[in-house]
This record gives C-alpha cells, sequence and structure tokens, in this order.
C-alpha cells in the first residue's frame, strides 16, 4: 500500500491507495517550523489508527519540509512513528502543489492557503523561486496574511462599524494582549487563518474585498511578476485561499498576464494521479 500526504500548517490530507483504490482520511496539520517532535509524533501516531497492513512507501508533501535537513528529519519521523520498513520519500508542499497541478509538465505554481509560496516548474522540479519569507516576513496573500490584515484594523478600530459589529458577534471583543499570546503560541499563522471565513462571507462589502484584492496585488507584485512568465504557461494555484476567492484573484491577475489559470482547491487528486498512474 501506498500512504501519500498533503500537510500544510491548518490540516493534513492523507490518501491509503492499495493499486488504483484510494481512501482519504484527514488529520491535523504539520509545520516543522512551529512543532515539536513530540506533537509531531503524536499526529503520525494517530495515522496508524486508520490502516492495519504494512505500508510500502509514503510520500509526505508538507509545510516546512524546505531543506535537506528537515527532509531527513520529516522522512525519520514518518519511519519512527508510522513504519519503519516503508520506503519514504519527504518533499516540500510546494513541489507537491506543482506535480498536482501540472504532473510532467511545466508552469508557473503558487499555492495560497494558510501561508503562500511560488516557483516554476519544468516538469522534474522547482527551477526558480521567490523566497515566501514566512507567517513573520511574507505570506502576502495568505490566509494567514489575511487574517493578519483583519486582526489589524480591528485592533487600531479601522473597521466599518458594520463589519466591527459582525465581527465582535461572532468572536467577541480583544485587545491586543491576547493576540501577543498567541503570537508566541505554537502556530499562530493557522490562528490568523482562522478568520478568512469572516472575510469571504463579507465579501460583498467594499472594505472587504478591497483587503482580500490589495492582498492579491502585493502577493504578484512581490512573487509573479519575479518569474518571466512566457504566454505559453499555465499559472497555477492550490489552497483554500485562492480557490474561495478566485473571482478576485484572477480579477488581479488579469491586470499583469493573459496566461491559462489554473485552481485547485487542494492537491491530493493530482498527487494520487501522479503517484498511482505516472509512478511506477
Amino acid at each position: 500500500m501506498k500512504l501519500i500526504a498533503d500537510s500544510g500548517s491548518t490540516k493534513t490530507n492523507w490518501a491509503l491507495c492499495q493499486g488504483t483504490f484510494c481512501r482519504i482520511f484527514k488529520t491535523e496539520g504539520i509545520n516543522l517550523h512551529f512543532m515539536s517532535e513530540e506533537k509531531v509524533g503524536e499526529i503520525l501516531t494517530s495515522v496508524k489508527l486508520h490502516f492495519g497492513e504494512a505500508i510500502s512507501s509514503i510520500h509526505f508533501y508538507g509545510a516546512g519540509v524546505s531543506s535537506s535537513d528537515k527532509i531527513n528529519v520529516m522522512s525519520g519521523y514518518l519511519n519512527k512513528y508510522i513504519d519503519s520498513s516503508a520506503e519514504v520519500d519527504a518533499f516540500s508542499d510546494f513541489l507537491g502543489a506543482c506535480r498536482a497541478l501540472f504532473g510532467k509538465g511545466e508552469g508557473v505554481a503558487s499555492i495560497l492557503g494558510t501561508g503562500a509560496s511560488t516557483g516554476v516548474y519544468n516538469g522534474d522540479d522547482i527551477i526558480q523561486s521567490v523566497p515566501s519569507l514566512g507567517f513573520w516576513l511574507g505570506d502576502e496573500g495568505s490566509g494567514s496574511d489575511l487574517g493578519k490584515r483583519l486582526i489589524k484594523a480591528y485592533l487600531r478600530d479601522e473597521l466599518p462599524l458594520e463589519l466591527k459589529t459582525k465581527f465582535e458577534k461572532e468572536y467577541g471583543s480583544f485587545e491586543r494582549e491576547h493576540i501577543f499570546k498567541i503570537m508566541a503560541s505554537e502556530k499562530p499563522n493557522a490562528y490568523f487563518a482562522t478568520f478568512v471565513p469572516f472575510l469571504k462571507i463579507n465579501l460583498e462589502h467594499e472594505w472587504a474585498s478591497h483587503l482580500v484584492s490589495r492582498a492579491f496585488d502585493e502577493f504578484v507584485k512581490h512573487n509573479l511578476l519575479r518569474y518571466d512568465v512566457g504566454g505559453n504557461l499555465k499559472i497555477g494555484f492550490v489552497g483554500s485561499v485562492g480557490f474561495y476567492f478566485q473571482d478576485l484573484l484572477k480579477a488581479t491577475l488579469a491586470k499583469y498576464f493573459d496566461n491559462d489559470v489554473v485552481i485547485l482547491q487542494d492537491p491530493m487528486q493530482g498527487l494520487i494521479d501522479y503517484h498511482v498512474t505516472n509512478v511506477q
């Protein structure tokens, strides 16, 4: 059996595949930048509750698996907590997005979920990328960035009265000290991303749509405009933010590009196709 994982900071989608039949299940997200081995091990141990047979191979794509050191660490965790005999491959979540979007074709790929990242994919590997700089310094246009912009506006009393009333009805009122505590927590990026549904629900309000559009514009300027995007290259997006705000995203892209755009809510089906169909 093959075990395929697509892991972000918020959730991990797993596919347990026997031949061409795959069963999907979810666990909490894993991000090595924010989590201890104890927490990662707890999540991976829970994965074993979903099956009782030995695993032949594990293909893990994850947030925070961004260097050879992190790849080795994650591979060790997978063998230690899931199956010590399994052949293990650990990759960045971004390579997973590329393979899901384009298979073995070329394109410019982006993740717009809890975090954000971009790069040029040649059908085999990522040949150019702009450092995302993560939650604290970058991730423009991501769920954590949108939530952070909303919270800053709330704490500075910049929300229009109508939206402030709705916000406090949904989340209660709080002061900056509450947010400072969150900022020191294990996964602050995932916390800020939880406010994205509020923006989606209130997207008809000009203030909310302008916040999202401004964030997407900064995402394009700091990332996609850094690449030589030829007219024949597809531009692809994976992630809930890109999917649920795709009208605003496409409108922003149209100001700069006329390329075909592909948007997936999550990469799992594409990864199943890649590993079950194309990888022997």
